[in-house]
C-alpha cells in the first residue's frame, strides 16, 4: 500500500514537472518568435536613425542655438513610421498606442527609443 502510494506520488511530481517544462517551453518559442518579428522593425529602426544622421538633416548652428538637441520636425517624420513600426511589433496594438500617445509624435520616438535600446543592448 505505502509502495502504491509513494508511486502515485511520484507519478504526479513528475506529470507536474513534465507540464511546467512544456509551459516554460512554449514560453520561450513565443518570446523567440516575437523577437524574430521585432528584427525587421529593429533593422528598419536602426536604418531610420542612419538615415536621419545623414549630412543633409544635420542641424545648422542657427537651429541648435534656438532648440538645442532636439530634433528636427524633419529629421522626426525620417523617424515617425518606423518607430510606430517598431512599437507595433512589440504586441501593442496601433490602437492602444494612439490612446497611450495621443499620436504625439514626440512621445512615440521616446517608446520607440527606450524599445530600441533595450533590444539592441541586449546582444
Amino acid at each position: 500500500m505505502k509502495k502504491t502510494i509513494l508511486f502515485g506520488v511520484v507519478a504526479l511530481a513528475m506529470l507536474s514537472c513534465n507540464k511546467d517544462h512544456q509551459a516554460t517551453k512554449e514560453s520561450l518559442q513565443k518570446k523567440q518568435v516575437a523577437a524574430q518579428q521585432a528584427s525587421p522593425a529593429l533593422e528598419n529602426f536602426r536604418l531610420a536613425i542612419n538615415e536621419m544622421n545623414r549630412p543633409e538633416y544635420a542641424p545648422t548652428k542657427e537651429y541648435i542655438q534656438a532648440y538645442g538637441d532636439e530634433l528636427s520636425d524633419e529629421r522626426k517624420q525620417i523617424l515617425f513610421e518606423p518607430a510606430k513600426a517598431l512599437i507595433i511589433s512589440t504586441g501593442i496594438t496601433e490602437r492602444e498606442l494612439v490612446k497611450e500617445t495621443n499620436n504625439d509624435v514626440n512621445q512615440i520616438l521616446n517608446k520607440a527609443f527606450k524599445i530600441y535600446i533595450s533590444q539592441t543592448s541586449k546582444k
